[in-house]
Order: structure tokens, then C-alpha cells, then sequence
């Protein structure tokens, strides 16, 4: 089966210069997510080189162990911040990045307008929830993407930003998206790679402003305790 370059494009949709829907994908309109078509029309994608391969999966892999600590963390420092005990963890169970995140802010909203610490150790804290909250992005992307090697040549291809390291061992990413068909993003294995270490990097950026408000708050007590009636 030989297909064109305006089938491939997405134009078969309807929707011209746009990404491919995911039923024409499926179907085989456009290229797959495992490659080029050979130029015989059988359809064989083609991977890049087992090396190529084995760089990408052990990246992912890394990231996939890396957010899940970052989930951990993240879940234990707005456990604390909500000053929860005992049985009220049972809240924060089970709960997305994305809640944690949003959670973590609506405490931080409290905890400044009880003035609990001064307001540069929440404005550190806040920094922290919304790198996490831009990271979890990415990985949800190159997580839960379909790679390939090939782009479907449309005009909205996210190409990897101006200034990116040099990498050529460069994959397509699409995913689909609630309402907005599928998004296609160009992303390199060292991108991975410097997303698993900007996760490495909040963590403890995360738990050592939790602890410098706590220990402000405990100073600011330590202050008060001492104070003649």
C-alpha cells in the first residue's frame, strides 16, 4: 500500500496542515509510530538501531522510577503542609501529581494568610510545587506518547526547543488529547535524560524549603514561648 504525502500529513481527516486523527493512525492512512513504511508497500516499519533503541528505553525507564519519586515526595511534603496525622493520610493516597500540586498551592494560600512563616519560605516552596507541576508535564507527554521515528509532516509539530543540546537521536511523540486530537512533539533522548535530572534536582529543592518554613515556624514559637504574659 503506498501512501502519499498528503495522506500522511492528515489531510485524509479533513483537517489540512493539522496532525493525523488517531482512527486514520490505526487504520493505516498515516505513518505508524514504529517508523517509515519500506518502499515495497508491505507496510514493515523500521526502528532505528538496536543502540539508538536501548538508550530510549533505558531513558524512560529512568524516568518512570524518577517520577515515582518525585510522587513520593511531593505526596509527603503536602501531607505536611496540610499538618496531617494518622488516618488523614488516607487523602492523600492514591491522589495525581497534578491534585497534589493544586492541593499543595491552596495550603500554601492558607499558610500565608495566617502568616504561619514569612512569606519567602512559601514563595520557595510555591517555586517548587510549580517545577514539579511543569516536569510532570513533560514526563506525562514522553510517558504516555506513542514514539516513532518519523513525523506525520504537520504544520503544528512541536520541534525541540531553540538552544537544545545537540542530539540526533531525535523521536516523534504523539499523544492524544481530550477534544484537541493528537499533539506531536519532537523530542531527543538526552531530553529524557535532563528531565530525570531536573526531577533529582526539585526534590530536594522541595524538601529543604518545607523544612526551612518549619523551622521558622518553630523559631517564630520558640520567640513567643519566651515572651512575658
Amino acid at each position: 500500500m503506498n501512501i502519499s504525502r498528503d495522506v500522511r500529513a492528515g489531510h485524509l481527516c479533513g483537517r489540512k496542515g493539522k496532525t493525523c486523527c488517531t482512527r486514520h493512525m490505526l487504520r493505516g492512512y498515516c505513518s505508524t509510530s514504529f517508523g517509515d513504511y519500506e518502499e515495497d508497500g508491505l507496510g514493515t516499519p523500521q526502528w532505528p538501531s538496536d543502540e539508538v533503541l536501548d538508550a530510549l528505553h533505558m531513558s524512560l525507564g529512568r524516568l518512570v522510577t524518577a517520577s515515582a519519586q518525585m510522587e513520593l515526595h511531593l505526596r509527603g511534603v503536602v501531607g505536611e503542609l496540610a499538618e496531617v496525622e494518622d488516618a488523614g493520610w488516607i487523602v492523600f493516597e492514591g491522589q495525581s501529581v497534578d491534585w497534589l500540586v493544586n492541593m499543595g498551592k491552596a495550603l500554601l494560600k492558607e499558610h500565608r494568610e495566617m502568616e504561619r512563616w514569612p512569606a519567602e519560605f512559601s514563595d520557595a516552596i510555591g517555586e517548587s510545587l510549580a517545577a514539579v507541576g511543569a516536569i510532570n508535564l513533560l514526563r506525562n507527554r514522553m510517558v504516555h506518547g506513542a514514539w516513532s521515528r518519523t513525523c506525520l509532516g504537520a504544520s503544528d509539530c512541536v520541534p525541540r526547543p531553540q538552544g537544545a543540546a545537540f542530539d540526533d537521536r531525535v523521536f516523534h511523540v504523539y499523544r492524544s488529547r481530550n477534544r484537541k486530537g493528537v499533539e506531536e512533539h519532537q523530542v531527543a533522548v538526552c531530553d529524557i535524560q535532563d528531565l530525570v535530572q531536573r526531577i533529582y534536582d526539585v526534590i530536594p529543592a522541595l524538601r529543604r524549603a518545607l523544612r526551612a518554613a518549619q523551622e521558622a515556624y518553630g523559631a517564630a514559637d520558640d520567640v513567643s514561648a519566651g515572651e512575658p504574659a
